[in-house]
């Protein structure tokens, strides 16, 4: 196999990396370790043949973070089974998930999505890295992880337990840190962890038929953001409502959902939902959320606090009806 020090494109992301792997039985290397963990078709990007093993290849050097040297580990490869690997980032995935609340911030290109989540959480949020600091973490995890790799999974995989050898090697493999990104807690509410994301509708709609989605991982509540003065955002809304509706039932789940009314001059809940329906009528016959609230440019702290305990009842509510195992 090629030396991979320089790096090369990832064929999915598009990012150049030192980490491409090799994809079995078709040989193709053009693909990153990011993306094989994402392969939920289980076939080649390039070719389109069903891979079995992914190839791991130890013959390059990785950089210390703290250090402006480098470190070689031994020439090696080895070949994880697709399947391992799809496995344990989907139990990784659950792992986080299972004790953080999934709050998604959903609506059209050019609402504030980002503005009106923090709007919302406010005092509640806990402060995120910096991108710089996530980087260098993970680059100190990635020479730790290949550090240990050196030092235990060789030895291991002398010996007879080759379960253990294969534990070290998804350890390896799998990089933690894209999950942490998505569904780590950056909110904390009266002792629950939350984790709040906003996503345009086309990048939700990209979500939704993502892997953690088909094997049932799906947020537990969604904030839809509309403003109803614009007729297109209202018509996109419309439909994005029936789409999330169809995946959730397909799934066995029921839709835990408000809208945020970004245009209200101030903080209220529009009880008889009369402005919408007659807004909705002649369009389609959709359900409605089960609350609609009015979103002013400025929101007190007491209209905060009462908006993120809706947020975390309904949260509790949709736990209750779905466990993940």
């Amino acid at each position: 196999m090629d030396s991979l020090e320089s790096g090369f494109s990832c064929c999915i992301c598009l990012q150049e990396t030192p980490n491409l792997v090799e994809l079995f039985p078709c040989h193709h290397k053009n693909v990153c370790s990011t993306c094989a963990c994402r392969l939920e078709t289980k076939l080649c990007p390039t070719c389109r043949v069903e891979v079995d093993f992914v190839g791991l290849n130890f013959d390059s050097t990785t950089k210390d973070c703290k250090k402006s040297e480098s470190f070689s580990y031994p020439t090696a490869f080895f070949g994880i089974p697709l399947n391992l690997i799809l496995e344990y980032r989907l139990k990784t995935i659950r792992k986080l998930v299972a004790s953080t609340f999934q709050v998604c911030f959903v609506g059209s290109s050019g609402i504030p999505l980002h503005k009106i989540s923090s709007q919302v959480f406010g005092e509640f949020t806990r402060k995120l890295d910096t991108k710089s600091d996530l980087e260098e973490r993970e680059n100190c995890d990635n020479v730790e992880r290949t550090r240990s790799f050196e030092d235990s999974f060789i030895s291991q995989s002398k010996s007879d337990d080759g379960g253990d050898s294969m534990e070290y090697l998804l350890e390896l493999f799998f990089d933690t840190s894209e999950c942490t990104r998505h569904y780590f807690p950056n909110a904390f509410v009266n002792g629950r962890s939350l984790r709040f994301n906003c996503f345009a509708f086309w990048e939700f709609l990209r979500i939704l038929r993502s892997t953690e989605v088909s094997d049932g991982i799906l947020p537990d509540f969604v904030v839809t953001c509309i403003d109803s003065r614009n007729e297109k955002c209202i018509q996109e809304t419309v439909k994005m409502q029936e789409i999330m509706t169809g995946v959730y039932k397909l799934h066995r789940r029921k839709l835990y959902n408000i809208w945020l009314d970004v245009s209200g001059s101030k903080f209220k809940e529009e009880k008889t939902k009369s402005q919408f329906r007659k807004t909705l009528h002649s369009m389609t016959q959709v359900d409605l959320p089960c609350r609609i609230f009015a979103l002013p440019k400025s929101l007190s702290k007491n209209d905060s606090t009462y908006l993120v305990d809706v947020i975390v009842q309904m949260c509790v509510q949709s736990r209750k009806e779905f466990t993940l195992e």
